[in-house]
């Protein structure tokens, strides 16, 4: 857990789904990248595939198909600002890792473990204090969503 960056979307390892913001009513919404068999969480791009996921939203009942270079601009669901820090991450399970790193919990057999790598150093340093974690938590339950 080394990581010197998180940046969003400069990885080649993607998610299946991803928790996001609706731009239309700001309540939680998903993408989804349908081409990807259920049973799989998050691939790699190692060949050119279709970038195109479907929007749905929870609340205004918004959905459509999204190219990869619309996700990048929506907000996601899960992020944080702490300790002049934007902690973020692609959905919950991702989330849950972030939570379990931060707390210094085995990780080893989390279905998201080869993301521990991209976690900022930053975040491993500066976000410690229970208070802290205790916002993720709950913004993982759905208590917060701040920013």
């Amino acid at each position: 857990m080394n990581g010197t960056t998180h940046i969003k979307y400069d990885h080649y390892h993607y998610p299946k789904n991803i928790d996001l913001r609706c731009p239309h009513c700001g309540s939680h919404a998903i993408a989804i990248n349908e081409n990807i068999p259920e049973e799989i969480v998050h691939f790699m791009d190692i060949s050119p595939f279709e970038k195109v996921w479907t929007f749905k939203c929870t609340h205004c009942i918004k959905k459509y198909s999204v190219q990869w270079s619309e996700i990048q601009k929506m907000d996601l669901w899960y992020k944080i600002q702490l300790k002049n820090e934007t902690v973020w991450s692609w959905n919950e399970q991702h989330l849950d890792l972030i939570i379990k790193c931060l707390k210094k919990e085995d990780t080893e057999s989390h279905a998201w473990s080869f993301f521990k790598t991209y976690i900022h150093k930053n975040w491993l340093k500066k976000i410690k204090t229970k208070s802290d974690i205790q916002k993720l938590e709950n913004l993982l339950m759905g208590k917060n969503n701040l920013i």
